[in-house]
C-alpha cells in the first residue's frame, strides 16, 4: 500500500499502525541503535511505482523505516512525500547486482554506491528483522 504521508493526520498514522505496526519508542529506537536508513539511491522501480516517478529527471531517493510489524519505504516526488508500508511476512530482498525490496508485485532496485555502502550496518537489520 502506498500513502501519501507529506501530512501526518490521524488517519494516516491509524492506516499505518494498522498496515505495519506501531513505530518504535524513543528508548527501543536508541536500543537498537536506530530504525531508520540513510536515504539511498532508487535505481528502478516496478510499473505500479511509474505514476510516482514518471517526468521525473531528478535522481531520486528513498529511505527504510523498521516498524514493529513490516518496514516503510519513504520517497517524494517534487514536494510529496510517499510511503510504501510493506508488511514483515511480504517483504522479499534480492541482493544482486542491485538491492531489490519486492513485495507482491511491487519492485524497488536500489543502486550499490557509496549511499549505500553508507547504509550497510543499517541493511543487516533487515536481514535480520525480516
Amino acid at each position: 500500500m502506498i500513502l501519501d504521508t507529506t501530512v501526518h493526520t490521524p488517519e494516516v498514522k491509524r492506516i499505518m499502525a494498522a498496515k505495519v505496526g506501531e513505530p518504535y519508542s524513543m528508548m527501543e529506537r536508541i536500543r537498537m541503535g536506530g530504525v531508520g536508513s540513510k536515504r539511498m539511491r532508487i535505481n528502478s522501480v516496478s510499473e505500479q511505482f511509474t505514476t510516482y516517478f514518471s517526468n521525473q529527471l531528478d535522481t531520486v531517493y528513498c529511505n527504510i523505516e523498521i516498524r514493529k510489524a513490516g518496514f516503510v519505504i519513504h520517497f517524494k516526488k517534487y514536494q510529496t512525500v510517499y510511503s510504501w508500508l510493506i508488511p514483515s511476512n511480504r517483504l522479499q530482498i534480492e541482493n544482486d547486482q542491485v538491492f531489490t525490496l519486492i513485495s507482491e508485485e511491487h519492485r524497488f532496485s536500489l543502486t550499490k554506491d557509496r549511499l549505500f555502502n553508507e547504509n550497510k550496518v543499517f541493511l543487516q537489520k533487515l536481514f535480520v528483522v525480516n
